[in-house]
């Protein structure tokens, strides 16, 4: 599909006076498996990834990229080009101006992250060793460990570190 449209995945849940804007430039897309509570809005030309959960009242700006797994807490907002990795938690009423980084939790405003998603890592799967594995990447200062994950979450974090 060139150019503006939506695309909307399987298994969905849609909640009341939720807002979707169709694509400009490049269609909106909404994955599987999410949830958009009451009062959502999400932005022209962005796209969320799969069960990936905004509460009551996110408010994400055009050109967003939402990851796999990430959780919007409520009223937060994202301005537009912002990103939110994946397994991202960001907190009620958080401001995202720029990234929210893989498997983080990003609070404030401006968001700041605060510290690592242990909660979304272990429901994918990681152990402790896989977890304290992870830390160096997810703060930014390591690689992605060459084994010890499970597939889907490695192959995931891949797409997250070769993004750019």
């Amino acid at each position: 599909m060139a150019g503006g449209g939506l695309v909307i995945g399987d298994r969905n849940v849609v909640r009341e006076f939720t807002t979707i804007n169709q694509g400009t430039a490049t269609p909106t897309r909404v994955g599987d498996e999410c949830y958009l509570m009451s009062g959502v809005h999400l932005g022209h030309d962005s796209t969320v990834g799969n069960r990936v959960t905004l509460a009551s009242t996110v408010q994400v700006a055009g050109h967003c990229v939402v990851w796999d797994e990430a959780n919007l807490g409520m009223g937060a907002l994202l301005h537009q080009r912002s990103e939110v990795g994946p397994g991202a938690m960001v907190g009620m009423g958080a401001v995202v101006r720029r990234t929210v980084g893989a498997f983080t939790i990003a609070v404030g405003d401006p968001a700041r992250t605060t510290g690592i998603n242990e909660i979304g890592l272990r429901r994918q799967g990681c152990g402790d060793t896989a977890v304290e594995a992870l830390a160096p990447l997810l703060r930014g200062t390591g690689p992605l460990p060459a084994d010890g994950l499970p597939t889907r979450l490695a192959d995931l974090l891949r797409s997250w570190v070769d993004r750019e």
